[in-house]
């Protein structure tokens, strides 16, 4: 126990300020507030420690590491839903005022799609990085439950947010392509309004399989953060109901990120439903030809990415 204490409190640092997630610009959120006021509680439980009989300060100590994993990451996913809704309907509102003008139009959906792809990909690296293998957070966790005999449960329930982490990198590197894709569409003249068909076919495509796959992955989450929580309190000696929090934390951020997916495939088909109608989206069987090698490469990425993250 003494040794498990003195491994515990050289990782503090790495529990406490060192897993601080940045905040997205003019965020109001008040989490980096309570960081120091969870460091203290840290230091509290340790001191029990230290000088009782019992070793509640193991269990206080994972409840709180975890919590701060999780916590920030729902909040960022929580706010780039809101921000993923904001945009797409001030999209709406723009294309609304330009049916009479198809060049701006569809200068503006291809403008403000690739803004929107761009800011979401980069609003995600915090949540990929925080969760996956390579996080100090993380890492730091794994080596206070290994001092503490709980190896096996520390690789359960950091597998499962490895997954998660690589389910996002998946899906940035969908949104990676449907940039691509998109301002393809920028800068098009009369001439060329026809080829918007195959690329906003080609859009709803990505933007349906990344929806479809953070579902998929979501709908066994909660079950697998479930039993490795419960693993985990088994190693500790707790109830499992009081790492709750963290197991609805997971879950409520994961069902954030589905309904950004969502809203974001279904936006860009509404969207390019509000186009005037010169701007043809008819896709005619040349633009399916055209788009079978990126439909294959994504195919492709697909089977992929679903055989690397089995659990």
């Amino acid at each position: 126990m003494v040794a498990a204490f003195r491994v515990a409190l050289a990782l503090l640092p790495l529990l406490s300020g060192a897993i601080v997630v940045k905040e997205l610009p003019n965020s109001t959120d008040a989490k980096a507030v309570e960081q120091p006021q969870q460091a203290a509680l840290i230091q509290e439980q340790l001191a029990i420690a230290a000088n009782g009989s019992g070793w509640p300060g193991i269990p206080m100590l994972v409840e709180l590491a975890l919590t701060q994993i999780m916590d920030p990451v729902k909040d960022r996913l929580q706010t780039i839903r809101h921000w993923v809704v904001e945009q797409l309907r001030a999209l709406d509102d723009g294309l609304s005022e330009l049916k009479e003008k198809p060049g701006e139009a569809l200068e503006l959906f291809a403008t403000k799609f690739t803004a929107i792809f761009q800011n979401v990909e980069e609003k995600l690296e915090p949540v990929r990085d925080k969760l996956s293998f390579a996080s100090p957070a993380i890492e730091a966790l794994k080596k206070t439950l290994q001092a503490t005999g709980s190896a096996g449960a520390a690789d359960t329930i950091t597998n499962v947010m490895n997954a998660m982490s690589e389910k996002v990198i998946f899906y940035q590197q969908i949104l990676s392509n449907c940039t691509e894709v998109v301002e393809g569409l920028r800068g098009l003249g009369q001439s060329d309004w026809h080829k918007a068909g195959p690329k906003v076919a080609e859009l709803k495509r990505y933007l349906d399989l990344g929806a479809a796959t953070l579902k998929s992955f979501g709908d066994s989450l909660q079950h697998q953060v479930e039993e490795a929580l419960a693993l985990l309190a088994g190693k500790l000696g707790i109830d499992a109901n009081t790492l709750s929090p963290v197991l609805h934390g997971a879950d409520d951020g994961w069902r954030s990120l589905e309904d950004s997916s969502s809203a974001l495939a279904g936006g860009m088909a509404t969207s390019s439903q509000s186009l005037p109608p010169q701007i043809n989206l008819t896709v005619p069987d040349e633009g399916f030809k055209s788009g079978a090698p990126a439909a294959g490469a994504l195919g492709a990425l697909a089977a992929a990415t679903a055989a690397a993250l089995v659990l």
